[in-house]
């Protein structure tokens, strides 16, 4: 269940869907393409019984018209919604009140209006014309430096990183280590991994021969209980650029079991159902704050 207010994006689904189209709206697809995949990642837009329905309608018109698709089935859907009353009728069950239902309905109302008339000023959708480039290699292994277990920024610039680590301060205290088990295309153009962070000493600096020794991490999913442990293999997104930054140190490769790694890991398909930038991942544990042992050895992934 999301949590719903006065604005387009206040329901926490919508926020999500407006968050992955930032990121999807870059793929070549036309409005019908988009449409499959918002209906395929996000189900309650495809029944209308479902309270989110209408939110999430609404939301994916008013991203079209942000960026410039003309899509009038998409832009129809939205404008029936408003003028049935669909939408406030869905609050109000859900217990809006009505000072806020007045707020939303004139929220409605321009957002019809905008859908009448093309954007004049859509925004750049900076559409990748080809996949990307991968920029590691599968078996590569690298190592980073940490501060209280965390990496370096992969955000701030060289022109930055004075101001922003004198405010943000990170002394490099440890050491991270990853491998890479598998590389891919989300939707055919965005160039993705399937990495594992592995335990290793934090003090000191894993060598290309302590890999196939090393065992996967396992860390205490944050704001849960002990009891909720997540095993570190992530998908991940990441660029020459944010390499750089956080220091990354690739020391060679080793050779992996790809057979086995397809086996047990689908992209989209748990665990590898949530993708997000390496530095978020790579983060390891805190000097007197160790998350559990777990015997996981990587070389189950590695040919022999």
């Amino acid at each position: 269940m999301g949590t719903w207010g006065v604005g387009l994006y206040s329901n926490d689904l919508a926020a999500d869907l407006r968050d992955e189209f930032k990121a999807v709206v870059r793929a070549p697809w036309d409005g019908d393409k988009l449409l499959v995949w918002a209906v395929s990642n996000y189900p309650s837009t495809a029944d209308a019984s479902d309270d989110q329905y209408s939110d999430l309608r609404l939301v994916l018109a008013h991203l079209f018209w942000t960026y410039g698709i003309d899509h009038q089935p998409t832009f129809e859907t939205a404008r029936r919604i408003i003028a049935d009353g669909i939408d406030l009728e869905v609050k109000r069950t859900l217990g809006m009140g009505e000072r806020d239902l007045r707020k939303r309905a004139t929220l409605l109302g321009a957002l019809a209006d905008k859908l009448a008339t093309s954007n004049p000023k859509p925004r750049l959708r900076r559409i990748l014309t080809e996949p990307e480039p991968f920029v590691i290699e599968v078996g590569d292994c690298f190592v980073y430096p940490t501060s209280h277990g965390a990496p370096r920024n992969p955000y701030v610039g060289p022109k930055k990183e004075e101001r922003f680590y004198a405010i943000h301060h990170w002394e490099a205290d440890g050491w991270g280590a990853v491998i890479v088990l598998m590389r891919y295309h989300r939707y055919g153009v965005f160039a993705r991994y399937v990495i594992a962070v592995l335990r290793s000493s934090p003090k000191a600096k894993p060598a290309l021969s302590d890999f196939a020794k090393l065992s996967i991490r396992h860390s205490h999913r944050i704001g849960w209980s002990a009891s909720h442990i997540d095993r570190r293999v992530h998908a991940v997104e990441t660029s020459r650029e944010h390499l750089k930054r956080m220091r990354v140190e690739i020391l060679g490769s080793l050779a992996i079991d790809r057979g086995k790694v397809e086996a047990e890991f689908t992209p989209g398909e748990p665990p590898i159902t949530v993708e997000s930038n390496l530095a978020n991942n790579a983060r390891i544990d805190r000097p007197g704050k160790e998350d559990p042992w777990v015997d996981d050895p990587i070389a189950a992934y590695l040919a022999h």
